[in-house]
């Protein structure tokens, strides 16, 4: 099998759609999690994972017969598998010069068979992959592989649709903080209505007390507007009287 170098371009491209997804770091999930038991019980293997590669790490979404929530990207099987459309297999890992001395392999879990298939989201995007792995030395078959690749389909669909729940979750929350700035700029807008209200009454009290009154001019329409007390102090009737500037100078 020949690996496909990923260009850094469709490099940016992959780590984006894998940060759409909102996933990475996020509780276990029933759904993932039972993949990887079906794939553990289909192929008779210890491991399963379903791994998604960040930039220098691989993070498990789920995971069976493993304890540890995942490794640095340099020593993950799983990166060499995202460069690749295909299921990448290694059947005894102490012969690939590829991991021969990868710490895995060296050291816990004491990886020696892996196979993995990417996570295709589309052309050249791949996020992750589901991959099984075992202890000891083993082949996979071309029916296996074909297998394999099925689960890893229904992962991927399981991947977007935690992306849509996640999207459908942020819109809620941001049409919801929409309509708390509505109420509080509604209330905002009642409580400065009382505060007008408020300081009218007191500016009618206050020209009542002082026997002045106070008038002001629209500009553009030249309407001239008295207060109450400007009424009063005139005597006349605001329902029978239209106040203007002459009235206002000859009075």
């Amino acid at each position: 099998m020949t690996d496909r170098i990923v260009s850094a371009g469709n490099e940016a491209a992959r780590l984006e759609a894998l940060r759409a997804l909102q996933i990475i770091g996020t509780p276990p999930e029933a759904h993932f999690d039972a993949v990887c038991r079906t794939s553990t019980i289909l192929f008779d293997l210890p491991i399963a994972l379903v791994s998604l590669i960040e930039e220098d790490a691989q993070w498990f979404k789920a995971k069976c017969g493993l304890a540890v929530d995942g490794t640095g990207r340099d020593v993950a099987f799983c990166s060499h598998t995202v460069l690749s459309d295909t299921v990448m297999v290694v059947e005894d890992a102490t012969r690939d010069a590829r991991f021969s001395q990868n710490p895995l392999v060296t050291g816990a879990p004491g990886i020696r068979f892996y196979a993995g298939a990417p996570l295709i989201l589309g052309p050249g995007i791949r996020v992750g992959t589901l991959c099984v792995i075992d202890t000891r030395p083993r082949t996979f078959s071309e029916a296996q592989c074909r297998q394999l690749e099925d689960l890893a389909t229904i992962v991927v669909a399981q991947l977007r649709l935690h992306a849509a729940n996640a999207q459908h979750r942020h819109e809620i929350a941001a049409r919801q903080e929409h309509e708390a700035v509505i109420a509080n700029q509604a209330q905002d807008l009642e409580q400065h209505k009382a505060s007008l209200g408020e300081a009218n009454r007191l500016l009618v009290l206050a020209e009542q007390v002082a026997h002045v009154g106070h008038w002001h001019i629209a500009l553009p329409s030249q309407t001239l507007t008295w207060s109450d007390e400007v009424f009063r102090i005139y005597g006349v009737d605001r329902t029978s009287f239209e106040p203007s500037m002459a009235a206002a100078i000859d009075g």
